[in-house]
């Protein structure tokens, strides 16, 4: 009797285990195939970067960065080919992880990297490595780039994303249905560049400064962007490290990450250019919020990095922040 019960009890088991194969195989093959097919967006922004982006302009960095740097500006100015590969939320991490995967069948002529005035610190830990992972976590299978990334932070998602076909998407369902069904909806870009229109800004709350945090360097974010520099130096490609403006006064004495970014990029031959102050853009007018820029402002932006960085590069010692050239001066000493 007491076998008859195991066996019963085993053959439970066994068919409980294949349903549950079978369950997570279908549900994984439908989620990758809505995933990949998403047309705009975040998802998309990713795929387009991972798979095919061949522009000889790309520009990286968080939502800054998609809603700051308009395509169509640098393609008509430099007659060059751009696309704007931002993306919300994320930091150094994932830009390097994504600059090491485009360079296996491209290399950019020009990457523009747009930063955090904090970006070293900026998401750091778990957090961080959490949005980095769960963006890039769908393209390991296919990319071992991406994959070796991934389990340089964390092996043991790359070891589940093989075991189980949901598992990459697990953090990102409600999303990805959503999109796909039309419950929740992505802004529109051209060619990347996601532009913001209207503004939020009350004009009587614009000059607020963020109170003064001592900011404490994550040496896994520093390394990053070394490393993104170092790989964007091997493979040819000119980096502008750029600060775009922000409509608050955050810069404040105890922000740590310029000054140590802008070392790193002169080992590499390369400048990082802070307008986090820039008096161009004290209109509030200009920015849709406090931390980003309306489509008017990206525009007006675009064109000053233009001018100002990429095709008359000595001009812009005028347009650094008073800390930064403070910051050089105590660096020379």
């Amino acid at each position: 009797m007491e076998n008859k019960t195991i066996m019963h009890i085993g053959k439970s088991l066994l068919i409980f285990l294949l349903l549950f194969i079978g369950l997570d195989r279908g549900l994984g093959y439908l989620l990758e195939k809505i995933y990949y097919a998403q047309a705009r967006g975040d998802y998309f922004q990713t795929t387009y970067a991972v798979q095919k982006a061949n522009e000889k302009v790309l520009i990286f960095g968080s939502s800054r960065a998609l809603h700051h740097y308009v395509s169509d500006v640098f393609e008509k100015k430099l007659n060059l080919t751009t696309y704007n590969i931002g993306r919300n939320g994320k930091n150094i991490l994932y830009s390097y992880a994504l600059l090491s995967q485009i360079l296996t069948h491209h290399k950019p002529e020009i990457i523009i990297l747009d930063v955090q005035q904090k970006e070293l610190s900026w998401k750091s830990g778990k957090d961080g490595e959490d949005e980095m992972i769960s963006s890039l976590l769908p393209y390991a299978q296919h990319a071992p780039v991406i994959a070796n990334s991934i389990s340089a932070i964390r092996k043991e998602d790359i070891i589940l994303s093989t075991l189980f076909k949901t598992y990459p998407y697990n953090s990102n369902v409600a999303q990805i249905l959503g999109y796909h069904y039309g419950f929740m909806s992505e802004l529109k870009n051209v060619k990347g560049y996601a532009p913001l229109n209207g503004n939020k800004v009350k004009m009587e709350e614009n000059n607020n400064s963020e109170k003064a945090k001592e900011e404490v360097i994550d040496k896994k974010l520093m390394e990053a962007f070394d490393n993104f520099l170092s790989l964007a130096k091997k493979n040819r490609s000119k980096v502008y490290i750029i600060v775009s403006p922000t409509s608050t006064n955050s810069y404040e004495t105890s922000v740590k990450s310029i000054p140590k970014m802008k070392i790193i990029a002169q080992k590499y031959g390369f400048n990082l250019y802070d307008f986090s102050r820039s008096k161009e853009f004290e209109d509030y007018k200009l920015f849709y919020d406090y931390t980003h820029l309306n489509n008017e402002g990206a525009v007006k932006f675009s064109n000053l990095v233009l001018d100002k960085v990429i095709e008359h590069p000595a001009v812009l010692v005028n347009h650094l922040s008073p800390t930064l050239i403070n910051i050089d001066k105590n660096n020379t000493q």
